[in-house]
């Protein structure tokens, strides 16, 4: 049982980051000010200042890997941390 736990939050952890990038999903809200989030594997979103720096064409669901920085700024989305992507790959 403790074998099995392990690998799985090993499997966990290594899965959802790599050399400091995270593994998002793009999902697009058309809500008060919202367009594109980044969905975390946990469900939770980020708010990206910066997306249209990185993605000319952006799909719904298409995934990839960023590496963000918290910036706490005011939104009127408010639905998710805001954060500065400093890279992405596909």
């Amino acid at each position: 049982m403790k074998k099995f736990l392990f690998l799985s939050v090993f499997f966990v952890l290594f899965s959802c980051q790599k050399d400091g990038f995270v593994s998002v999903k793009l999902v697009y809200r058309q809500v008060d000010g919202c367009t594109w989030m980044l969905q975390k594997s946990d469900g939770s979103l980020l708010e990206p200042l910066n997306l249209d720096q990185f993605v000319t064409n952006p799909q719904e669901g298409q995934r990839v890997w960023v590496k963000i920085n918290p910036k706490p700024v005011m939104s009127i989305c408010m639905m998710g941390e805001t954060v500065e992507i400093t890279a992405l790959k596909n």
